[in-house]
């Protein structure tokens, strides 16, 4: 059973639209469990005032992400990717949610950061989300290795693509 409560409206950085941020914004069913990302807070990596305060905060969310042998599978694994990413996706009526995983609590991090704008979001909402220029304006590009930026973007691609 799908058990969502929306919490609040909140401004997301930059372009990116105003949806509603959901509590527990996973389907937990059996299919996939999703990771608890509540602690996960775009204000604050935005407020930070230097890239190695950025960097120690993907890194703590990227704790938040847990280890999920069951979805490391072929048809989950993200191609584009240096190491190893995993992305699982379901639909919950017109709610899309995602789980994701991998060996590397930076790319983790990142990919909380995303999930966190995804998770709970319908096709449109999805559609109208430019992940990929808000990581621009963050300055990620910049500090971010070339494997790196290209995981990040195969991530944003995967997640796009169930729009």
């Amino acid at each position: 059973m799908l058990r969502v409560k929306i919490l609040k409206v909140v401004t997301c950085l930059y372009n990116w639209p105003t949806f509603p941020v959901v509590e527990n914004s996973c389907v937990n069913s059996g299919v996939f469990k999703c990771d608890d990302l509540g602690i996960v807070n775009l204000t604050e990596l935005k407020a930070a005032t230097n890239w190695q305060q950025q960097y120690r905060l993907i890194i703590q969310w990227g704790k938040l992400i847990r280890p999920k042998a069951d979805i490391r599978l072929p048809a989950n694994l993200i191609k584009g990717c240096e190491l190893p990413v995993w992305l699982v996706h379901q639909q919950q009526s017109e709610q899309h949610f995602f789980a994701f995983d991998s060996d590397s609590s930076v790319m983790n991090g990142l990919a909380a950061l995303l999930l966190v704008q995804a998770n709970g979001q319908t096709s449109a909402q999805l559609r109208a989300l430019d992940m990929a220029e808000a990581l621009r304006d963050l300055g990620f590009e910049r500090h971010l290795t070339p494997s790196r930026n290209n995981g990040l973007k195969a991530i944003i691609a995967r997640l796009q693509s169930f729009a």
